[in-house]
């Protein structure tokens, strides 16, 4: 039986278009992902500042927390734990939104890296006339 080659595909060339789709989209994303941490971490700070409040008071006090539009009367070690594990879970959300960011970020990179006449049209234009502008000038001392 004769074995077939697969010849590897060049990547399909984009056009104009979709660089710029490409890279709006990777864009909003990294907004979307900040806009939540910075969320998240409001939350977090808010949740602390809760278990510090409640860290001064006795452990047989009665708390009263609101579970999905109920009030339930809890005792004070049961909040406090459950306070804690709300904020591990955020800062493993946390944890994991900034590695997202950071991807986002480096993907965002790339296409300005690639395609900067795409994405940045008059940065190209703005460095050349500032290096005319360094080789014109004479680099005098002004008095």
């Amino acid at each position: 039986m004769e074995e077939k080659k697969q010849v590897p595909q060049e990547p399909k060339k984009l056009t104009e278009q979709e660089i710029i789709s490409l890279y709006t989209k990777a864009k909003r994303q990294y907004t979307a992902f900040f806009q939540k941490t910075i969320e998240f971490e409001d939350e977090l700070s808010g949740i602390n500042l809760v278990l510090k409040t409640l860290s001064k008071l006795n452990d047989n006090r009665r708390c009263f927390r609101k579970i999905g539009g109920v009030l339930v009367e809890k005792d004070l070690p049961s909040v406090k734990k459950d306070l804690e594990v709300e904020v591990a879970n955020f800062k493993a959300t946390l944890e994991t939104l900034y590695k997202t960011m950071d991807q986002q970020e480096a993907i965002m990179i790339d296409y300005e890296k690639k395609y900067p006449e795409i994405l940045r049209p008059g940065a190209k234009k703005a460095e050349e006339k500032k290096e005319d502008g360094e080789k014109k000038s004479g680099g005098g001392v002004l008095i």
